[in-house]
């Protein structure tokens, strides 16, 4: 383990928006419950009985997922950091 400075851009629950010293742009913080829910919702798709059970579930990921995009630019957005991707939604 070694010490890294970090700028804690926002402490939002579940979406911390955080940049390392050493890179040039910040980066999502998710806790590993978080992750873990994400690859068990995942696993359901591959086992979904149907197309649109499986559907249902990747719309409840993208849901998640564009929200923690959703605080990613509305924190970068604040702190005046350009994106580092160009926006296509």
């Amino acid at each position: 383990m070694s010490d890294i400075a970090a700028d804690v851009l926002s402490d939002a629950t579940n979406c911390a928006v955080v940049r390392l010293q050493s890179r040039r742009f910040p980066g999502i913080l998710l806790q590993g419950d978080t992750v873990s829910m994400l690859e068990g919702m995942l696993g359901e798709v591959a086992q979904a009985p149907s197309l649109e059970a499986a559907k249902e579930v990747i719309q409840e990921v993208k849901a998640l997922v564009a929200d923690y995009l959703d605080t990613y630019e509305r924190t970068l957005g604040a702190a005046r950091i350009p994106l580092p991707y160009e926006r296509n939604r």
